[in-house]
């Protein structure tokens, strides 16, 4: 009971083995600190080193960014600590300057996004007609995927039907392109797991085994053509109304 009472001393925040390099501080991160610890010390670096208004536009954005990538948010840590990198580890710094550079792209963009959608209820309540599309999509379908990738994050092994989603919620063509450019988006990350090509990805994918992440892959891109298949069938209909 001794030995488990003192393993359980080891983990957590108060417990980084900062004083055993980087090695040990990221294995740590990696298994040893919950998921909100690893996002309370990511997103502690950020706002000690970027400006408010680059604060503001990384915060847009969804939580699992601050917790998925251990490795990533380790080195942050580290680097808040003063620490110089050991051998082999020299593009870590610039590999976090580079993930936190996307989330401020990322997080700009759903803040003037937010901001249109605000000032069209505020000061006119009346939405454009692309506006009230992007508003549907993201109250019916993208709640479907959203679901989808919580059930994923919890270890199930699960699909979507994303054509009866479309259907269901009365969605045409014309809803297909900015759905399909969120699924493309989850793409990079499991490829880049399955190949090897990104470490970070690797290591934020280790768990899941090289089955799982093709299982995945395979999901997301028949989804994709799943919808441009129905895009296609929805022009041909109207075509034909036409004539």
């Amino acid at each position: 009971m001794a030995n488990k009472n003192k393993d359980l001393l080891k983990t957590g925040i108060r417990n980084i083995p900062t004083d055993r390099g980087f090695d040990a501080v990221q294995y740590h991160f990696g298994y040893s600190l919950d998921k909100k610890d690893v996002s309370k010390l990511f997103k502690t670096y950020i706002k000690k080193n970027y400006s408010k208004e680059d604060y503001t536009a990384i915060m847009a954005n969804a939580e699992w960014n601050f917790s998925t990538y251990s490795g990533i948010a380790s080195a942050a840590y580290w680097m808040d600590q003063g620490q110089e990198f050991p051998e082999g580890y020299e593009r870590f710094p610039e590999e976090v300057k580079g993930y936190i550079n996307n989330l401020i792209l990322k997080g700009r963009g759903l803040l003037r996004t937010k901001q249109v959608l605000e000032e069209a209820a505020v000061v006119k309540k009346v939405y454009t007609p692309q506006q009230r599309l992007l508003m549907k999509i993201d109250n019916t379908v993208m709640m479907d995927i959203d679901k989808l990738e919580d059930e994923w994050y919890e270890g199930e092994k699960t699909e979507l039907d994303i054509v009866a989603s479309f259907r269901i919620n009365e969605l045409k063509g014309m809803a297909v392109a900015p759905v399909v450019s969120y699924l493309q988006r989850m793409l990079p990350e499991y490829e880049d797991a399955h190949s090897g090509a990104c470490k970070e990805a690797k290591d934020a994918y280790a768990h899941l085994g090289k089955r799982e992440i093709t299982r995945r892959i395979k999901v997301i891109n028949n989804m994709i053509s799943s919808l441009l298949k129905f895009k296609e069938e929805s022009k041909a209909k109207r075509k034909r109304k036409v004539k």
